[in-house]
């Protein structure tokens, strides 16, 4: 018979007791911590994925931006995405060869007109893994260029705020940005005319399978595409289409979550009767006015009524990079061919690019660190009165150029002989039937889901 020395706990002789009976007892202590202690007991200090990644999508309303991510992460879901109401979140992550990706999802409403919530996803701490997705609706023509770049200078803004922060700490870091954004024109035909993001920036024109079933022609859907990649090029982009092979977008999606936007390989589709794809630098504006200089489109011929020269919007021979003009030449043409664009949320879309002459990401100064409305950190009397007198001189010439272009034009009109009223411009939504995008998945497609979702 075994005794305890004396002094024993009496808990203690309670478990024994029990023991020697034959008898098993779980013994449950409670201990009472204050909310604050249990909060500092917790290891924040858990490593995070091998590879974390932000992708944010934007663009106006309805434009197909729930339905891309759903069919992403959850390709075998068929109900139709409820409209996003100002943030939305998503997450996946998948297990990689040397470790595990994780990507972060964002989406914002198209009807908000708050743009400071861009703020929320993109900021000093996403910034060097953050890739830009900008949605344009294909079924309404007529906003493609206007709503693309509504939604690029909204972003701009909140690059630029990020930027700020950083630079004091991390200048280094963002110069390296700025040149890796660079470098697909480091040997380009148009280097030094592409205004790039310093952050990985793709257009995608959603509802291509609406825009083939409607009532658009093919010199239409031509010239659709053409200010697309005119905008994609300038701001140093990739155009994508969505509305057609979903396992085929999917599998870039998965290297942009995964991988990231710059280990896309080159691609390069061109046809308007195909879904277009044109990675960074594999275009030029060459090859998208038509004007048959280095690079121009192999499917395109010299005849007018199947590859129109985009006439105005740059000259030809020209060196520097779009202006004003070049954007509002563009913007007319869209409009003769589709009817003015809607107005975009929180944004006066018609009333033509922003007052800094082109818009483009300002990467030569730190990425717009010293834009021209903003306060000059470093004045010199001398210089900044020269470049007064130089900003005058140019406005003025616009404005003498713009003149004389709207004169001949009225007198063109005056003295060409009456005739009979033009069939009113085809509206590019009208007719066309409503179609989901979403495909058929391949036999894949659920064991890719399981993997981005465990």
């Amino acid at each position: 018979m075994c005794f305890l020395p004396p002094g024993t706990p009496l808990l203690t002789q309670f478990v024994f007791l029990i023991s020697t009976l034959g008898l098993s007892v779980i013994v449950v202590v409670v201990i009472r911590m204050d909310l604050w202690d249990l909060a500092g007991t917790i290891d924040l200090s858990v490593p995070q994925s091998d590879f974390d990644s932000t992708v944010f999508f934007v663009g106006s309303s309805k434009v197909g931006k729930s339905t891309i991510i759903q069919n992403f992460l959850k390709p075998s879901n068929k109900k139709e995405p409820k409209a996003t109401f100002s943030l939305e979140y998503n997450y996946a992550r998948k297990k990689l060869t040397n470790g595990k990706a994780l990507a972060h999802i964002w989406e914002m409403g198209g009807d908000i007109s708050e743009p400071k919530l861009m703020n929320v996803p993109v900021t000093p701490a996403t910034i060097e893994a953050l890739t830009a997705v900008v949605c344009v609706d294909l079924s309404k023509p007529h906003n493609v260029l206007s709503h693309s770049r509504h939604w690029i200078r909204q972003l701009r803004s909140s690059i630029e705020a990020s930027f700020a922060q950083l630079r004091a700490e991390r200048n280094d870091k963002l110069q390296d940005m700025v040149r890796a954004s660079k470098a697909p024109f480091a040997e380009h035909v148009d280097n030094g005319r592409v205004k790039p993001s310093p952050v990985p920036l793709i257009v995608m024109a959603t509802k291509y399978d609406t825009l083939r079933a409607g009532s658009v022609s093919t010199a239409e859907r031509r010239l659709i595409f053409q200010a697309l990649r005119f905008v994609a090029h300038y701001y140093g982009g990739t155009l994508l289409c969505s509305g057609g092979d979903s396992a085929s977008l999917r599998g870039v999606l998965a290297t942009v979550c995964f991988q990231g936007a710059k280990a896309l390989k080159p691609m390069r589709e061109t046809s308007p009767d195909k879904m277009v794809c044109v990675t960074v630098g594999q275009d030029s504006y060459d090859a998208i006015l038509g004007t048959g200089g280095a690079g121009a489109d192999a499917d395109v011929d010299a005849s007018p009524s199947k590859a129109p020269r985009l006439a105005g919007v740059m000259d030809e021979g020209a060196t520097g990079a779009p202006d004003d003009r070049s954007w509002k030449a563009l913007a007319r043409m869209l409009e003769d061919t589709f009817g003015p664009a809607d107005k975009a949320t929180g944004d006066a879309a018609n009333a033509g690019a922003d007052k800094d002459k082109g818009g483009g990401f300002d990467t030569d100064t730190n990425a717009g660190a010293n834009k021209e409305n903003s306060t000059n950190e470093y004045p010199e009397a001398e210089v900044d009165e020269e470049r007064e007198k130089r900003r005058v001189v140019l406005e003025h010439y616009v404005a003498e150029e713009e003149r004389k272009e709207a004169l001949l034009k009225k007198m063109s009109r005056a003295t060409a002989p009456a005739q009979a009223p033009a069939a009113a411009p085809t509206d590019g939504g009208a007719g066309m039937r409503s179609r989901g995008s979403r495909d058929a998945l391949d036999s894949g497609a659920r064991e890719e889901e399981k993997s981005y979702r465990k």
